[in-house]
């Protein structure tokens, strides 16, 4: 932490995030994230379900996610997010309901919902693929979106991206609890990434340090970059749409009047997607509908 500080000015910054897991977060660790200025923490509860916990192999139990939350704002950060998950298998909807009442009564500031996602060679697609769990059903995954969406809501959140909800604060709009360094994700904004595996993107270019720390610390104080990548100029235009309707604002039109030819193939996909109930064109912005949200890849799928 105080290596960061040597070598990046912290005026102005108005989010510091660390992500961890309710297991790791003791004094010790707080002592450092207070001391070096971090004012926001993000942690993974996942559930608060026993069951649904050992099927994600999480090693925390429900208890360990208020007690990280009661010690982070103890050191005087009072800007937390807790990630869920749901559509696990075996998780049923009055399940989910539990986790969101369990999450809601420790007030975070900012809520991360996501649905389960089998990634390639996991431990838990592996099992999917020998039949020992098996994936939700396609109607209750989209009830408990439903749910998530509606339980939210009526709580008190800003649903402002998909799977993401921030706190509303009074009169201020947007919410000051928006993730901020997530919203330059989005954006498809410019950022560099310091330390092992951190990503970087400026203008399409992107690039990614050693993952391996030896390496990494061996070769400061210019590591190499590793996963060179320059998307050419129509990559760029369906990465930024990809990005950018994940956000519940959707994307300006004028962006798209200046970067997508009117010859572009894309125009005719949004004019089919309107048409077809999943976009829609809100004062100055195109975006997903409250339907399309339930469908958000496929539709995304055909502007890329």
């Amino acid at each position: 932490m105080s290596t960061l500080h040597r070598v990046i000015t912290m005026e102005g910054v108005e989010e510091f995030t660390v992500e961890g897991n309710p297991e790791s977060v003791d004094a010790v660790l707080m002592d450092v994230l207070a001391s070096g200025r971090v004012n926001r923490v993000s942690l993974g509860a996942q559930s608060f379900n026993p069951t649904s916990l050992k099927v994600l192999e999480r090693r925390h139990d429900q208890a360990n996610v208020g007690r990280a939350v009661d010690l982070v704002r103890r050191y005087g950060i009072d800007n937390i997010n807790l990630d869920l998950i749901f559509a696990i298998p075996g998780q049923s909807l009055a399940m989910l309901e539990a986790d969101l009442d369990a999450a809601l009564a420790l007030e975070p500031e900012h809520l991360s919902c996501y649905h389960l996602t089998y990634e390639p060679e996991t431990a838990l697609t592996a099992r999917l693929q020998r039949g020992l769990v098996q994936a939700v059903p396609d109607d209750l995954s989209q009830a408990m979106y439903e749910c998530v969406m509606t339980r939210l809501d009526s709580a008190g959140y800003e649903h402002y991206e998909i799977s993401n909800w921030a706190r509303r604060d009074g009169a201020s709009s947007p919410s000051l609890f928006r993730c901020q360094h997530n919203l330059a994700y989005w954006r498809n904004e410019n950022w560099l990434g310091f330390g092992p595996s951190a990503a970087s993107h400026v203008d399409g270019h992107r690039w990614k340090h050693p993952s391996n720390v030896t390496r990494y610390i061996s070769e400061a104080p210019f590591p190499s970059c590793v996963d060179n990548e320059c998307l050419p100029p129509d990559s760029r235009i369906g990465e930024t749409l990809m990005l950018g309707l994940r956000l519940r604002e959707g994307m300006e039109l004028a962006w798209l009047d200046t970067h997508v030819p009117r010859d572009d193939a894309r125009w005719q996909s949004i004019d089919e997607l309107i048409a077809f109930g999943m976009l829609e064109r809100r004062e100055s912005r195109l975006r997903l509908t409250r339907r399309g949200l339930f469908v958000a890849d496929s539709v995304i799928q055909k502007l890329l």
